[in-house]
């Protein structure tokens, strides 16, 4: 659409609506947008109406302008994928609640 953000990369870690939708509108503006997502899927591709198993209309919408790759995330892929990302001069946009130890003791978490 439109080229405002263009040479900017972006790694989004999102999940259900507002942070693809977000990465969406980052890659509307055209940024180049990489979707990471568990092996087994994002959680959004089973909710809603869908045509297809795992391509739900708001799964669809909510993810036009962008690649994806898949992650083994429980074996730490998150962090290596967010540090992968930050070394390559890469913005990252995520809506994951990442858990350190420190956060694990505290209740502000």
């Amino acid at each position: 659409m439109y080229d405002l953000l263009s040479g900017i990369r972006i790694v989004e870690m999102g999940h259900i609506a507002l942070g693809p939708l977000a990465a969406q509108m980052r890659g509307d503006y055209g940024a180049d947008v990489m979707k990471v997502e568990s092996l087994s899927g994002d959680l959004y591709r089973a909710n809603g109406v869908s045509r297809n198993l795992a391509m739900s209309a708001q799964r669809m919408a909510c993810n036009c302008n962008k690649r994806s790759i898949a992650i083994d995330l429980i074996s730490g892929g998150k962090q290596r994928a967010a540090r992968a990302g930050a070394d390559g001069g890469l913005r990252c946009l995520t809506n994951w609640i990442f858990r350190t130890a420190a956060c694990r003791t505290s209740s502000h978490c």
